[in-house]
């Protein structure tokens, strides 16, 4: 599942801003962990990345309450 892309899609306000900041495409996961320090969710959390340095983020890879996660296959 590493260096596979990702695009985005926004589904709150903050996902919105930030997918219109970063963009929804470019993405590549980094990292992959069962848990984050963040949240209690369990499950499949994808760290990706989109080569800024500032665009960097953990997101579930299917109950993100931001984003809409689209893993390519």
């Amino acid at each position: 599942m590493l260096n596979k892309s990702v695009i985005l899609t926004g589904l709150s306000k903050k996902g919105k801003e930030r997918v219109q900041r970063d963009g929804s495409t470019g993405w590549t996961i980094s990292q992959v962990a069962d848990r984050v320090a963040f949240s209690s969710e369990g499950g499949l959390w994808l760290r990706i990345e989109n080569g800024n340095d500032r665009a960097m983020r953990w997101v579930h890879s299917t109950h993100d309450k931001n984003f809409h996660v689209e893993v390519e296959k």
